[in-house]
């Protein structure tokens, strides 16, 4: 599996972060409006991405694309190359998830997505809170709250994720968006790190305009340049995840294990 098709999966959080402001009203307030945030859904956008892979030999490219989120559970991301049309797509309906490489006429799928993805992030995230991320939205809602701080400017909450796993997030106490995350498995190691640029008002809330994604383990790095977002009326019939005529359907978490290396 080539370079795209390994970080399309992941996909389904590369701006600077702002600059630090004072608090505005009491602090324990922040948590509470950042998970109380109305998210626009369903949403999509154009999208351009670059990636990098690789442990011994960086590989990088960039190429655009779209992205479509309607939670909980679906999601999809199509890489687009300007003149041979669409590259990958990556889908998932919160069951399932797959990968269609167009070139090899490929379809890798994973029939338990959860585990797949718990098993990739040390067991941080499942696939609703890998959608929650590429929309800006805190992930683990009824987490329990570690900690909670002051630092430079932001809010700095340590959550309790599943099987001993823990979610740093920073977040922003003027509009409670999330300014980072950071993921760290049972034994302390980050697992994933988001970083996000400035967010941009949609129908009167917040969604982010770019995004800086780190899987330390898998040597990934994904940034993401969201191009006007918007929502529509229904949600989008783009889930599906049929295997198509002339492809043939291998399993997902094979090659993905294959990937993230002894």
């Amino acid at each position: 599996m080539t370079r795209f098709g390994w970080m399309a999966v992941l996909a389904l959080g590369c701006a600077k972060q702002t600059q630090p402001v004072a608090l505005v009203g009491p602090v324990e307030q922040v948590l509470e409006r950042a998970r109380a945030r109305s998210i626009p859904d369903p949403a999509r956008s154009r999208v351009h991405v670059h990636i990098a892979q690789g442990r011994d030999e960086v590989k990088a490219a960039s190429v655009g694309g779209g992205v479509v989120i309607d939670r909980p559970g679906h999601g999809r991301l199509d890489l687009m190359h300007p003149v041979a049309g669409r590259l990958y797509s990556a889908v998932t309906d919160g069951e399932v998830a797959g990968v269609l490489m167009m070139d090899a006429k490929r379809h890798l799928v994973a029939d338990h997505a959860e585990e797949v993805l718990s098993e990739l992030t040390g067991g941080l995230a499942g696939v609703d809170d890998l959608l929650a991320v590429l929309v800006g939205d805190l992930p683990l809602d009824e987490a329990e709250v570690l900690s909670r701080q002051v630092d430079e400017g932001a809010l700095r909450v340590e959550l309790a994720g599943p099987d001993h796993t823990r979610l740093v997030a920073w977040l922003e106490p003027d509009q409670a968006t999330v300014r980072r995350l950071e993921g760290l498995d049972a034994e302390g190691a980050v697992q994933l790190t988001v970083v996000y640029g400035p967010y941009t008002e949609v129908e009167g809330r917040w969604l982010p305009e770019s995004l800086h994604l780190e899987a330390p383990a898998a040597a990934l790095v994904l940034e993401l340049r969201y191009d006007r977002w918007v929502v529509p009326d229904t949600p989008p019939e783009v889930f599906d995840l049929s295997t198509p005529e002339g492809f043939a359907r291998e399993p997902l978490e094979d090659v993905l294990r294959g990937l993230r290396g002894p």
